[in-house]
C-alpha cells in the first residue's frame, strides 16, 4: 500500500481534508501526517480502554442489583405466604349475618342438612371415659372462635357413619362430608366424615357459618 493509500485508509475525512489543504514541503507533510496518525491511534486506544473499564464496572454492579432485587421479591413472596389467611376459597359471597343452605367453594360444595335435634356420632359424647385407652381414642380438641362460639374437633375411632342419601353429602375436593345444622337460639353446625379408616366429627356452636366452614376445610385439607 502506498503512503497516500495508507493516509486515505487511516485518516478520517476531517483529518484528510486538513492534510490536503496544507501548503508545505512533502517531507514535512509526511512527518506531520505520521504524528497525526499516532495521535489518532492514541485517542482511539484510550477510548477502547475507557469502554472496557465501563463494561467491567457494569458487570460488577449489575449482579449485585439483580441479587438485591431477587432477594426483595423472594422476601415479599415469603411475607405474602405467611400472611395469607387460612380457610376455604369461596364462590358463594359470604355476607356477614347471612345463612346459606348451600355454600359453593372453588374445590367443593357444602350442603347444610337441617336437623331437629342435636345428634353426635361419638359414643362417649358428654360422658366420662371408662378407660385410659378410650379417653385417648376420643379426646376432643376445643377451639374458641372470634365470634365467641366454640368449635370442637374430635376423632371418634372406628365409629361408622349411618346410611346417608347421596344428595345429602357435601364435598371438599374428593372428601365426602355429611354436614348438618340445628337452628335454635345458638345455632349449631356439625360435620362428620371418614378419612384414613378413622371417623371425625366437627361441631360449631355459636359460631358463624364461615368460621365453621373454614375450620372444617382446614381439617379436611391438612
Amino acid at each position: 500500500m502506498s503512503f497516500e493509500e495508507k493516509k486515505d485508509a487511516e485518516l478520517s475525512n476531517e483529518v484528510k481534508s486538513m492534510y490536503d489543504d496544507m501548503h508545505a514541503p512533502d517531507t514535512w507533510k509526511q512527518e506531520t501526517l505520521l504524528k497525526m496518525q499516532e495521535e489518532a491511534l492514541r485517542v482511539e486506544s484510550e477510548k477502547k480502554v475507557q469502554k472496557a473499564d465501563d463494561n467491567i464496572k457494569k458487570k460488577k454492579v449489575t449482579p449485585v442489583h439483580l441479587i438485591a432485587a431477587t432477594a426483595g421479591l423472594c422476601a415479599a413472596a415469603i411475607c405474602l405466604f405467611l400472611i395469607l389467611p387460612k380457610g376455604a376459597s369461596y364462590v358463594t359471597p359470604m355476607e356477614d349475618g347471612a345463612y346459606y343452605d348451600t355454600v359453593e367453594l372453588k374445590d367443593g360444595e357444602i350442603h347444610f342438612v337441617s336437623n331437629r335435634v342435636a345428634i353426635s356420632i361419638s359414643p362417649n359424647a358428654g360422658n366420662a371415659f371408662d378407660t385410659k385407652e378410650e379417653a385417648e381414642e376420643n379426646t376432643a380438641e376445643v377451639l374458641l372462635a372470634k365470634s365467641g362460639g366454640m368449635i370442637t374437633f374430635e376423632k371418634t375411632g372406628n365409629q361408622k357413619l349411618p346410611q346417608i342419601a347421596e344428595d345429602s353429602w357435601s364435598y371438599i375436593g374428593e372428601q365426602k362430608i355429611y354436614v348438618t345444622v340445628l337452628k335454635k337460639d345458638e345455632i349449631r353446625y356439625q360435620a362428620v366424615y371418614e378419612k384414613g379408616g378413622e371417623t371425625y366429627e366437627v361441631i360449631g356452636e355459636g359460631v358463624t357459618q364461615k368460621e365453621f366452614i373454614d375450620e372444617l376445610y382446614d381439617r379436611i385439607t391438612e
